[in-house]
């Protein structure tokens, strides 16, 4: 019992255990009326993956800015 108590709160403490949380903010063109920076852009190339059971999730990645608004 001792050791999953451990395991737990070793698990509740770690920073690497967090998943990233986006709070919803409404509808995007509402929300970007409120922002300093929306633009569209174009994919050069992802840089940097996160790898899941064997899926890769791209969390970087390099970009052309096409257009700002």
């Amino acid at each position: 019992m001792k050791l999953l108590v451990t395991l737990f709160l070793c698990f509740i403490l770690s920073t690497d255990s967090s998943a990233c949380d986006c709070a919803y903010g409404g509808p995007f063109l509402k929300m970007a009326s409120d922002t300093k920076f929306v633009a569209l852009v174009a994919l050069i190339k992802v840089t940097k993956y996160l790898s899941f059971n064997d899926y890769k999730t791209p969390i970087s990645m390099e970009v052309e800015i096409i257009d700002r608004y």
